[in-house]
């Protein structure tokens, strides 16, 4: 699918996923985002701790840069009583404002595998949290999303696979050069007009050399609403509304040379396929042509 676009396209030299490198690349794309859906977890288990949450001025909506301030101060009193004298050598007790911000706004950029420096941010927040380290964490957060998958009706399920695809769309455009289709077609069904924008997107934002990925990059995807509108046997429609900021990063002329910034509603539509759902349609207000 993918070597027919290029071709079409005329892209050579185009860094896509080989075959003897799919699996191995596939892998890392489904770690990264599966580190994306864990600083979510965070950042919602920080802000809703009753160590958070005893100070008036964080139980705001919103934060500003002092709300963050305040709460590295609160983290590093804690760790100062918490942790023995040589855990305090080895990691030290203190976390910088603008990185709580990152975690706090889910903007915490993760790269698979995690670096010890970063490992041991995270280590130094969940420590705060009471976990042991960033993997009793992990473990303890996919407990609890195995034993609410296991009990959720079905418009919730279809609703985090709908949340899924979203994330996992974001996380490709994120990925550039680099493209997955297999991990494309884990959620959407193959050659559907959805599965097809999506990929002329990757294709000709690989052409033209422009990432997401560059240092300090704003870009962003969040969902304000999603409801499931019509629920059959085999058959459902979810609505979103969603917000999407996409800062084009251009490798040859080291600048930004496109931002795609909309909020729009979405009408997904899904088919049960093989006994698991998966996306068709993507019927959009916004322009899909916008994002190219």
């Amino acid at each position: 699918m993918i070597e027919d676009k290029l071709k079409s396209k005329k892209v050579s030299k185009l860094n896509v996923v080989s075959m003897p490198q799919k699996k191995l690349e596939s892998q890392n794309i489904l770690s990264q985002y599966n580190l994306i859906i864990y600083i979510i977890l965070l950042s919602n288990s920080l802000k809703n701790s009753k160590k958070v949450t005893k100070n008036m001025t964080l139980r705001s909506k919103n934060w500003s840069k002092s709300c963050y301030q305040t709460l590295s101060t609160i983290i590093e009193e804690d760790l100062e009583n918490k942790l023995t004298l040589e855990q305090k050598r080895s990691m030290g007790t203190s976390i910088s404002a603008r990185t709580l911000q990152k975690i706090i706004e889910n903007n915490y950029k993760l790269s698979y595998p995690i670096d010890p420096r970063t490992l041991n941010t995270l280590n130094k927040v969940v420590i705060f949290l009471e976990y042991h380290c960033w993997n009793d964490f992990v473990h303890k957060m996919d407990q609890e999303i195995e034993e609410k998958a296991n009990n959720e009706n079905p418009k919730e399920k279809i609703i985090e696979i709908v949340k899924s695809a979203i994330r996992r769309e974001y996380l490709m455009y994120s990925n550039l050069p680099k493209i997955d289709e297999n991990f494309l077609s884990d959620t959407y069904i193959k050659n559907s007009s959805s599965y097809n924008m999506i990929l002329d997107v990757l294709v000709d934002k690989s052409k033209k050399k422009q990432i997401l990925s560059n240092p300090f990059n704003p870009s962003t995807c969040e969902i304000l609403e999603i409801e499931v509108k019509k629920l059959e046997k085999d058959y459902a429609q979810v609505y979103t509304k969603e917000f999407w900021l996409l800062c084009w990063w251009d490798t040859s002329k080291k600048k930004y040379v496109k931002r795609y910034k909309v909020i729009s509603d979405h009408f997904y539509v899904l088919n049960m396929i093989n006994e698991k759902w998966m996306i068709k349609a993507n019927a959009s207000t916004s322009d899909p042509l916008g994002l190219v």
